[in-house]
């Protein structure tokens, strides 16, 4: 999300101090990329939690993740 905000600074230090023109569809595209890979990260962080506290978790959680999206997914 950082990124995601720190975009537009950047993206006004490259245009007025070097000078560079950047096109206005060029940092929507960059600044929407940005936030969407944040979004999409936390998501699978919330999804690839061990929601059970007595157990531990993976490295990067491929196992709880699809154990949590069954849950998650799962109709009632």
């Amino acid at each position: 999300m950082l990124l995601g905000f720190g975009s537009g600074p950047a993206a006004y230090y490259v245009s007025k101090v070097l000078k560079v023109e950047i096109l206005p569809a060029a940092l929507y595209t960059l600044g929407s990329v940005l936030f969407g890979t944040a979004a999409l990260g936390a998501y699978y962080g919330f999804l690839s939690a061990s929601w059970d506290p007595a157990e531990r978790g993976t490295r990067l959680g491929w196992e709880e993740f699809q154990r949590n999206w069954a849950v998650y997914t799962k109709k009632k």
